[in-house]
């Protein structure tokens, strides 16, 4: 976990935030002071010419502070609105003298208690304490000695000082509020914002509750992450009492579970917690932990809530409710900030999670199907062996493979695929050949690949594709010496990389197959000819079959037997198709036929 530093000293000067605004306020209270200035006069609540007096200041300590904003550049800003305030003292001894009606031969305290209140409490919202505290003093006694230079009660007079330190106090203790819920947030937010995800989403979120206890108010700390199967799962928790109800892994029961994503789309909420029936063994053990509100915060990413942050307390909710509300903003921006550290590293979870149902779903339903196809002699046409491969529902071959690799289970796949291939294929002729992909893995496990060739009524030929990694040639020339004498090998592939020429090399094969990228188009390109040629070349003297996969013009099927190649196998001599299709049961038929006529 890591978190960028920084200077805190302008934050603390001015918690509020209002110091950016100062020049815009003070207009706004000396409009407001000549309102009540003006309401005063009207009313003849004190002494009129004093109060002009007052209005006239008040506008040229507005111009004073227009003027100063001008000279920014020279002046400091937090130096400007200090000077105008320097002012204020011999202006509220006018206020505090103000007050007294000869008229009425009364002291009337409302104007100036309200003018200097307003003017204190805006000081008190901008100004740090060792700028309020001298202001406030040197304040409240021009206003008492204004008000004593009059003739009027005591209390009266004392009136406008107690309402300016008030309201300075009173102020202040909000100031203190918003210092705090800032720092806080600034704390919290800037901890979080140096977060990076870790090796998996799980670290990630420990990172996260981690960071949240931390903070003492905050007893219990859980995330939990909406599933792509329709679960909630506990990614993350922290606290004592929490940790002894959840474990980290475990899924909330069903109701608690769709109770949970159907609020979560409605934004952050606070509550006590009521437990039900339906919680069952979960909700014991909450209850055991004495836990009685919680606010959750949803998590989005990209538009989509991944899950929730839970922030338990077990003090009665009557403390923990109004705890948790204060809170609650931070613990939004924390939301916000966890579900882009989390949405990623989740999502590729989801996927891989998904890709295993329906992986399972494949396998425990029978989903694919084998089909065939001929390889065909390329100068009569005659078939002498077929391909087995497998079609899937709603997927590429190659996707729902990749797919099973990635999810550690393609030998798996494999089994179920070849085990359908082979009995599908015990009703073709017994005397045409019969070719299966198999990954390195399963081509080293003499044990399993001996269960499922066995009994095979015809030559097996196992295809190693060039596009595997072996890490083990040796286990696979042991292996194929074990199996049975009708079973040989191929290497697919060839020409499409250096790996097929080792592949080769390292595994003396029965039958190699030419590469698609070298059978197309090679009757209009001489390397591509070259190239064949050279491999032809080779296999006659390494007594190798050669077989051209991929051919489906007339001119690559000339220019390959000219070449010399002598089986090929492609769209152009027959497609692939289920053992039952007419296409291939013709085929095979008119192959009977010319064998038995000869």
């Amino acid at each position: 976990m890591a978190t960028r530093s920084g200077s805190r000293a302008a934050w603390i000067e001015d918690p509020a935030g209002l110091r950016f605004i100062r020049h815009d306020l003070l207009p706004a209270v000396a409009a407001v002071a000549s309102v009540f200035l003006i309401v005063g006069i009207a009313l003849d609540r004190g002494n009129t010419t004093l109060y002009l007096v007052l209005l006239v200041l008040a506008a040229g300590q507005v111009g004073l502070s227009l003027a100063l904003a001008r000279l920014g550049h020279r002046i400091p800003g937090p130096q400007q609105l200090r000077i105008v305030l320097a002012t204020t003292p011999a202006t509220f001894l006018l206020l505090g003298m103000a007050g007294w009606s000869e008229a009425h031969a009364t002291y009337f305290p409302v104007v100036p208690a309200v003018i200097a209140g307003i003017v204190a409490m805006v000081v008190a919202l901008t100004e740090p304490i060792w700028v309020l505290a001298p202001w406030a003093a040197a304040s409240c006694a021009a206003l008492l000695a204004g008000g004593l230079l009059q003739t009027g009660s005591f209390a009266s007079i004392l009136l406008p000082p107690v309402g300016l330190a008030g309201q300075a106090t009173l102020a202040w203790v909000i100031r203190d509020g918003i210092q705090r819920y800032h720092a806080d947030r600034r704390v919290v937010v800037h901890q979080m914002a140096g977060l990076v995800p870790l090796a998996n989403p799980q670290e990630t979120a420990a990172a996260i509750v981690g960071l949240l206890r931390s903070r003492d108010e905050l007893q219990s700390v859980l995330v939990l992450r909406f599933t792509a199967l329709g679960e909630t799962v506990v990614l993350g928790v922290a606290g004592q009492r929490m940790s002894g109800g959840l474990r980290v892994g475990e899924a909330l029961p069903g109701p608690r579970n769709e109770l949970l994503r159907a609020k979560a789309v409605e934004g952050p909420w606070l509550t006590r917690l009521t437990l039900r029936a339906d919680d069952g063994d979960y909700g014991a053990r909450i209850a055991a932990a004495g836990i009685k509100a919680a606010a959750y915060i949803p998590m989005v990413h990209e538009g989509r809530t991944i899950g929730l942050i839970v922030v338990a307390d077990s003090r009665v909710a009557a403390e923990s409710l109004p705890m948790l509300a204060e809170r609650l903003p931070v613990l939004i921006e924390v939301g916000e900030l966890a579900g882009s550290l989390l949405g990623p590293g989740l999502e590729g979870i989801d996927a891989t999670s998904a890709a295993a149902v329906r992986l399972d779903a494949i396998l425990a339903q029978g989903a694919f199907a084998p089909v065939f196809q001929p390889i065909c002699h390329m100068a009569t046409g005659r078939v002498v062996g077929l391909e087995a491969l497998t079609r899937f529902e709603g997927a590429t071959p190659d996707e729902v493979f990749a797919q099973a690799g990635l999810l550690g289970r393609l030998q798996e796949l494999e089994i179920a695929t070849m085990t359908a291939a082979l009995a599908a294929a015990e009703r073709l002729p017994a005397n045409r050949w019969l070719s299966v992909n198999v990954s390195p893995a399963l081509l080293a496990d003499t044990a399993t690949l001996r269960r499922i060739v066995r009994g095979s009524l015809r030559p097996i030929v196992l295809e190693l594709s060039e596009h595997e990694a072996v890490l083990d040639y040796g286990a696979i020339t042991t292996s194929l010496k074990r199996l049975a004498p009708g079973v040989s090998l191929a290497i697919d592939d060839a020409g499409a990389g250096f790996s097929s020429l080792r592949h080769i090399l390292e595994t003396s094969p029965s039958w190699v197959k030419l590469d698609i990228g070298l059978v197309r188009g090679v009757d209009a390109d001489p390397a591509r000819q070259a190239l064949v040629a050279g491999l032809v070349h080779f296999a006659r003297q390494a007594s190798i079959g050669l077989i051209a996969e991929g051919i489906e013009t007339e001119a690559e099927h000339e220019m390959l037997k000219s070449l010399g190649v002598e089986l090929g196998q492609g769209f152009l001599l027959a497609r692939p198709a289920p053992i039952d299709d007419l296409m291939i049961s013709a085929l095979l038929r008119s192959d009977d036929a010319v064998e038995r006529s000869t």
